[in-house]
């Protein structure tokens, strides 16, 4: 959808249809993702369990977690877009995920907890990849990252990622 959004203001600015000055064009994304394959991957891109959703709910059977750290990534998908009014389809490599670290799986068993996934766990989930690709340690990946994504939100947003 942000890939959609993306090419229709650049269509728009191409026409000379846009003004920024008067307005600007966008979509506002709420709701449940039905129809995603899920997919749980370990640190090293190995797939682990893979799943579908339903009406947004997910669930993995419990695995033994040895990784380092686990990925959780959507693809494809439907989701009830309330703004346009349809039903839209999330196509590749529009997705969403997550990433956990396994003492923060094994919490979320323990206690269990849910996972979140969200647009900004997805921006969360790249930043610890890249700091990661760039040799920093799992824990000093996800500290910076943490740090990066929460600070860029207000200060009440802080509980949207699942950590």
């Amino acid at each position: 959808m942000y890939l959609q959004n993306s090419i229709r203001i650049e269509n728009l600015l191409q026409n000379n249809s846009f003004d920024f000055k008067r307005k600007l064009v966008g979509s506002i994304i709420k709701g449940p993702i039905d129809g995603a394959t899920l997919k749980l991957k370990d640190a090293n891109g190995k797939l682990i369990a893979s799943t579908i959703p339903q009406k947004g709910v997910f669930s993995f059977h419990e695995q033994n977690f040895t990784s380092d750290y686990y990925t959780i990534e959507s693809v494809g998908g439907t989701y009830d877009d309330k703004t346009m009014k349809t039903l839209a389809k999330i196509g590749f490599p529009q997705g969403l995920s997550t990433l956990l670290s396994t003492a923060k799986l094994q919490a979320i068993l323990k206690n269990n907890e849910s996972i979140i996934i969200t647009p900004e766990t997805t921006i969360f989930t790249a930043l610890v990849i890249n700091n990661i690709n760039n040799g920093m340690k799992i824990e000093s990946a996800i500290a910076e990252a943490y740090t990066l994504v929460t600070s860029a939100m207000t200060k009440n947003s802080r509980d949207i990622l699942t950590l």
